[in-house]
């Protein structure tokens, strides 16, 4: 019998041996605009079973994940502008941004 199979050294989600915190990574390209909570979705994990909220989104952000769950296979067929980005900061939520190929900013 072989040995279970762990992070280390292995081909993972992300497509790295890293066991660290997750890193940013684009999921689906596009722009997408709004308010970040509503229009723009931040959740901490991509949920398959969250198909209606994440169509009525113009864009989606999750805080962990990895390129091949679930979620995101979902998010591609969808063609929605998504990326996984660890390190939101709390104090934009509720306000304007602009998600454009894996990259957040601030709308002023």
């Amino acid at each position: 019998m072989g040995s279970p199979r762990n992070r280390c050294g292995s081909f993972w989600q992300t497509g790295s041996a890293e066991q660290g915190q997750s890193a940013a990574l684009l999921i689906y390209p596009g722009k997408g605009s709004g308010i970040l909570g509503s229009d723009i979705l931040l959740v901490d994990t991509l949920d398959p079973g969250q198909h209606a909220h994440y169509r009525q989104a113009s864009a989606i952000i999750a805080r962990s994940g990895g390129i091949l769950s679930h979620g995101s296979t979902l998010l591609r067929e969808l063609k929605i502008p998504s990326a996984i980005l660890p390190d939101i900061p709390l104090e934009w939520l509720g306000k304007r941004v602009c998600l454009n190929n894996g990259q957040l900013s601030l709308i002023e």
